[in-house]
């Protein structure tokens, strides 16, 4: 954890280097890996299911590599939890309902800052504001390791980098 706490240092002083993006809606938000920056982040409004804590699923794109998809689940920790799903866009699509429903990337942490650096330590909604920042502090280990293509990705964060 302290090598990943590193990665963050160097971005503090980056913090007040928006180029206007404060007012970003999450749903147009796009992000860059640091560490990557062909790997994608963004954000799709897939409505309101019981039992899950948003109504939006993140979407990562990995360089030359197909897409992958989380829901937002937030229980009573202190952590937003990704719980990853198949396409949310495919024929027929439902969220898991159960410990065996398929996870294609199993599950990780998600924290996010905005501008600032403060953290935002509520699961984003299709109202909210993009963040300035997004770490996944798993995503090293789980491309490495449980993507079906292995991907081999240093530890980064994700900037957001535009709007629209």
């Amino acid at each position: 954890m302290a090598g990943a706490l590193a990665l963050l240092l160097p971005l503090v002083s980056q913090a007040g280097t928006d180029h206007g993006l404060t007012s970003c809606p999450i749903t147009k938000a796009h992000y860059h890996y640091s560490s990557a920056p062909g790997f994608g982040l963004s954000f799709d409004k897939v409505g309101e299911f019981d039992g899950w804590a948003s109504d939006l699923a993140l979407k990562l794109t990995p360089e030359s590599r197909p897409a992958y998809w989380f829901l937002f689940s937030q229980g009573s920790g202190s952590y937003i939890h990704l719980v990853s799903t198949k396409n949310v866009f495919a024929k027929g699509w439902r969220p898991p309902s159960d410990a065996r429903s398929e996870r294609p990337l199993g599950g990780m942490l998600y924290f996010a800052w905005s501008g600032n650096y403060n953290f935002d330590g509520d699961s984003p909604a299709s109202t909210s504001l993009a963040p300035m920042r997004i770490f996944l502090p798993n995503l090293a280990e789980v491309m490495r390791y449980v993507a079906e293509e292995h991907y081999s990705l240093p530890h980064g964060v994700f900037v957001l980098d535009r709007c629209g």
